[in-house]
């Protein structure tokens, strides 16, 4: 019976592959020709050299990257010639009249199934060949260049077609899943950037810290370029894996100066800075930059100590992208916050002692949590910490920094500083909701 199956499964086969040979099939579309191909290759080649001239890689970067580029025109060509050779008017009027070659199918229809059934009886078993992808050796020497192509309208279709038809004959290719990713983030079509990136980190690239990087950047520009969230959290595990990647190290700067961290964020950029030229003209913004942003905190340097309680009643039916907001801004002016401290609620770290004891009264005790604003929380490194102070807190259910009717808030208290004074300590109680 088992024979009988086999010998069933192996004249299917050979249905399927001599049916062809019996009937006329029309021309296949072989892609891209020759000079197409060059044609790509070469503006890519020109826009690494602009690259190169206007600073943006290294000259040991460019040359990689050309000699990356002449390696993989040389592939696509060869591949060409063997895939899509260019036929004669005698081979095509040959084609024609071969179209159809019933001898060849017949002798496949004996052949196949004998030889079939004798492959079995002498291996046995079919072995499984498993296809892996090389994630080893990834260049990213002349990636930038994607975002000049992608201003070609031409140059940017051709080459989105020509790795989406790479694609479909290596579906596991990664590295042509990152640079189709990189160039449809180029051109601003973060949707199409997300799946190819999705694609990619699915076959591996996601322990690539450089990938990670790129992925939290696409996230954060179809965000409106916020890195809360999902972005924050990949360029955390970036950092994991390899904390000296430059792509890395500067948008997890970038996030931490979104989220408030300015002295985390410095931290990054001097290390970013010890590793560029010391005359370049990049070296000399980035301290410019790092000048602006407070260093880390010192034992005189002036804080808030804010000892808050909130009330279990308040921390039920938040929202999940809820944020505890605290500030602190000058008590007679304008209202805009001099520093400000915040974090999603659900991870928020409560003192020990809110969570000690047991029966009912356990469910009505206050959460309590120490805040401390320091010239690190600043919003503007110009605006001092200092003098007759307000703070505030509240918990904003859209993550939004601006109260919203039924947002849970505490009533403020004034704290001051400077005159010699370097700390202060206020006590708040979130225990109502904001009504307009």
């Amino acid at each position: 019976m088992f024979l009988l199956i086999g010998l069933l499964l192996v004249l299917a086969t050979t249905a399927v592959m001599i049916w062809p040979l019996l009937r006329r099939s029309p021309a296949a579309d072989t892609g891209p020709d020759d000079e197409a191909l060059a044609r790509v290759f070469k503006d890519r080649r020109v826009l690494i050299q602009q690259e190169l001239q206007s600073g943006l890689i290294e000259p040991h970067e460019a040359q990689r990257a050309e000699e990356a580029l002449a390696q993989e025109l040389a592939d696509r060509l060869q591949t060409s010639a063997l895939e899509s050779p260019k036929e004669t008017s005698v081979e095509k009027a040959r084609a024609s009249a071969e179209a159809r070659r019933p001898w060849l199918a017949a002798s496949m229809g004996l052949c196949l199934p004998i030889i079939g059934i004798c492959l079995y009886l002498i291996k046995g078993n079919p072995e499984l060949a498993i296809p892996g992808a090389n994630l080893s050796g990834t260049e990213q020497a002349g990636l930038r260049s994607l975002e000049l192509l992608a201003q070609d309208k031409a140059g940017y279709q051709a080459q989105v077609a020509q790795w989406k038809q790479d694609l479909v004959a290596k579906p596991d290719a990664v590295n042509t899943w990152l640079s189709l990713a990189l160039l449809h983030k180029a051109a601003g079509d973060y949707g199409e950037a997300l799946q190819s990136f999705g694609e990619a980190l699915r076959r591996g690239a996601d322990q690539d810290a450089r990938s990670l990087a790129e992925f939290a950047e696409t996230i954060a520009l179809a965000r409106d370029k916020r890195f809360e969230g999902e972005p924050y959290e990949l360029l955390k595990r970036a950092m994991t894996i390899d904390p000296n990647d430059s792509k890395v190290v500067s948008l997890m700067a970038a996030a931490h100066y979104q989220v408030g961290e300015k002295a985390q964020a410095r931290a990054l950029l001097e290390q970013l800075l010890a590793a560029m030229p010391p005359e370049s003209a990049q070296a000399e913004q980035l301290r410019a930059l790092i000048a602006s942003l407070p260093g880390a905190a010192s034992a005189t340097e002036t804080t808030i100590t804010v000892s808050l309680a909130i009330s279990p009643a308040m921390l039920q039916g938040l929202a999940p992208a809820a944020v505890l907001y605290v500030s602190a801004r000058a008590a007679q002016g304008p209202r805009m916050p001099i520093a400000v401290w915040r974090a999603r609620v659900s991870e928020l770290k409560f003192d020990a002692q809110a969570d000690q004891g047991a029966g009912p009264e356990q469910s009505h005790a206050q959460k309590t949590l120490q805040v401390k604003l320091s010239n690190a929380e600043r919003l503007d490194p110009a605006r001092a910490l200092d003098g007759a102070l307000w703070v505030e807190a509240h918990i904003s259910q859209s993550g939004l920094a601006g109260r919203q009717a039924g947002d849970p808030f505490a009533q403020g208290a004034s704290a001051a500083l400077g005159q010699g004074k370097a700390q202060a300590s206020v006590r708040l109680n979130i225990d109502e909701r904001y009504k307009p």
